[in-house]
């Protein structure tokens, strides 16, 4: 499963924003790196990316987790604001579709500078991940 590529001169994206979208797209390259090698990070966020010589770079790799033949997992351990909603839902999901997701909810906080589903109190924002849209 590979993700997403950006044409960042054909997507309609304001030419102030196309370098994010050149960001974005290092970073998805990271992210697809991690998926064929059958990694999964688990905590994809703002704060685990750190720029190294202008370039955004994916680090923290404490949650990290090994791909086994399915690609099924029963936990999610990274930040909950990133969770996808089928680790929420079910008792077992795919990992690589969680990262995808929470790359996407990076992005989305890069661009508009707030995140989609953020709520004070861990209950309402587990239920707007759940329920509303972007």
């Amino acid at each position: 499963m590979g993700l997403i590529k950006i044409d960042v001169y054909r997507s309609g994206v304001p030419k102030k924003d196309c370098k994010g979208c050149r960001d974005g797209y290092k970073l998805n390259s990271g992210i697809q790196y991690l998926h064929e090698n059958n990694y999964v990070h688990f905590d994809i966020k703002p704060q685990n990316i750190i720029l190294v010589d202008g370039v955004g770079k994916l680090c923290d790799f404490g949650t990290c987790q090994k791909i086994d033949k399915d690609d099924v997992f029963e936990y999610y351990n990274g930040t909950i604001q990133f969770q996808s909603p089928e680790s929420l839902l079910s008792q077992t999901f795919a990992g690589k579709p969680c990262d995808v997701w929470a790359f996407g909810i990076t992005l989305y906080a890069y661009f508009f500078r707030v995140l989609p589903f953020f709520e004070d109190n861990l209950y309402n924002g587990i239920n707007k991940i759940m329920n509303d849209q972007i």
